[in-house]
């Protein structure tokens, strides 16, 4: 990758996770990047959906046929790790058909559906899933904490969500006045679901950026 082409790729993932942006930018960045996502995402060292697949294979040991949904799939860099770990079992959701289209090309998932991550139900049966996982798609004007519910809705009781992104998303990732934090723990209290682990990990993206991930059990 040439210096000029990295300083671009740079730039589209700092405007991407803009708080100034609103989702429709977004959406339109997405729309273009889409044919160049996974080569930049290469070239930048981003590790998130392997270290990602690597703590959900972790999770489940040997038991390959869970279901599990990759919600914010992006063009399936996610699905891709989990698939060559031995997952099989997969289905997609992003608000982007274009990535999903690029993902779509892939055999990864089972199913795709174009939605956005957010307080709005989903069209998915509540406790359909043994595993969510939401990876990198946790930033302002994407998905943010009022996802959630609808996160835990959909999966089923003893099952796991998983969420992943870039460590200085998370301060701009909160919903109606209250903090990322806030909701998870207000969450646990209602007895939603229960903490599993919460880590840092130093290489998200090369060694520039930190991440966080957060893995607990639905209720």
């Amino acid at each position: 990758m040439s210096t000029s082409r990295m300083e671009e790729v740079w730039d589209i993932i700092i405007d991407t996770s803009a708080a100034a942006d609103s989702v429709e930018t977004s959406q339109e960045l997405y729309r273009q990047w889409a044919p160049d996502y996974d080569q930049d995402n290469v070239d930048v060292h981003y590790n998130g959906p392997k270290l990602s697949a690597l703590k959900i294979a972790q999770l489940f040991g040997e038991n390959k046929d869970v279901l599990i949904l990759d919600a914010g799939a992006g063009t399936g860099l996610v699905g891709k790790e989990l698939q060559n770990l031995g997952f099989t079992n997969l289905e997609a959701l992003d608000g982007s058909q274009e990535m999903l289209d690029v993902a779509n090309q892939k055999g990864i998932y089972k199913r795709s559906m174009c939605s956005l991550l957010g307080p709005i139900r989903l069209d998915i049966d509540s406790g359909y899933y043994d595993c969510v996982v939401c990876i990198g798609s946790v930033a302002a004007n994407h998905a943010n904490a009022g996802c959630l519910p609808e996160l835990i809705r959909i999966t089923k009781s003893g099952g796991y969500v998983f969420i992943a992104t870039r460590e200085d998303n998370v301060p701009n990732s909160g919903y109606d006045g209250k903090s990322w934090d806030d909701w998870l723990k207000i969450h646990e209290d209602n007895g939603l679901w229960k903490k599993v682990e919460i880590r840092r990990v130093e290489d998200w993206i090369a060694d520039v950026h930190g991440g966080m991930m957060y893995m607990y059990q639905v209720m």
